[in-house]
Order: C-alpha cells, then structure tokens, then sequence
C-alpha cells in the first residue's frame, strides 16, 4: 500500500487497509455510520479458488449489515487460459482459478446475496480484451 500513496492523491473517503481478505479484522477499520457501503473488486476474484471466494463472501455479508458489492469476473471458459493473457504468460505460478458463466454462482456460494445485475464486456469489446469479462451488481441487506 505504500508504493500507492505516492500515486495516489489522498481522500478522506478511501481508506487503504494492509490486511489479509481472508481474515476478517479489516473489517474493523471500516466505519459506515449506518449508511450502506460500495465495495467494488477489480482484477481480483479471478485469481481465487471457490473456496477463497466463498470465505470472502462470507466475511462481508456477516461483518456488513448493508451493502452493494461490484464484482469485476472471468467468464469460466477462460479460466483455463491463463498463459495465454498478455500479462500472465511472462509470469511464473500466476494463473487464474475462477469463474462464472452468468454471475448466479455468487449468489449459490453466498444466499444472503442477491444479484441485481451483470454485465458482459465479451461482446462489446471482445476485439480489444483477449478474455470474457463479466461485471457483477450484488446486494447484501
């Protein structure tokens, strides 16, 4: 997180926590006042497996009361090519883990979520990105 504070221009309403996802004291340091929360995952999931995904559903819905969740996802079909992205091929033990088809797989590994819409970026810009990218609305309370 350092390195971003030389890029980055402060704001009073970002936050930067240097914790684990997986572990839930983070969620500590993020005071809502009763007022719904935005939390947007960008180039993330992706390089989770299921299990690493469902702990992270799980922590939000039972450490947030209210929320909206954006989820920036992999199509599964494209999971298995992970040496073929043009940033992952010159990296050694990246690949990606998971996917989804239609972003209904979020809301099987976590019920307390409820998905209010998706995007699909495969046919708008499908020339331009070499992978299927989904982006996922959820609500949580």
């Amino acid at each position: 997180m350092k390195i971003e504070n030389y890029f980055l221009k402060k704001n009073d309403r970002v936050k930067n926590i240097s914790k684990s996802v997986f572990e839930s004291d983070w969620t500590k340091e993020i005071v809502t006042d009763g007022k719904e929360l935005l939390i947007v995952s960008e180039g993330v999931f992706m390089y989770f497996d299921e299990n690493e995904v469902k702990k992270i559903l799980e922590i939000l819905v039972n450490n947030f009361t209210k929320f909206e969740l954006h989820l920036d996802l992999l199509y599964k079909g494209t999971v298995k090519f992970s040496k073929e992205h043009d940033t992952l091929k010159k990296m050694d033990n990246v690949v990606f883990k998971w996917g989804v088809k239609d972003g209904s797989e979020v809301v099987k590994l976590e019920p307390k979520l409820k998905q209010i819409g998706l995007i699909n970026f495969t046919k708008k810009i499908g020339k331009i990105l070499p992978f299927s990218k989904k982006y996922l609305f959820l609500l949580c309370g």
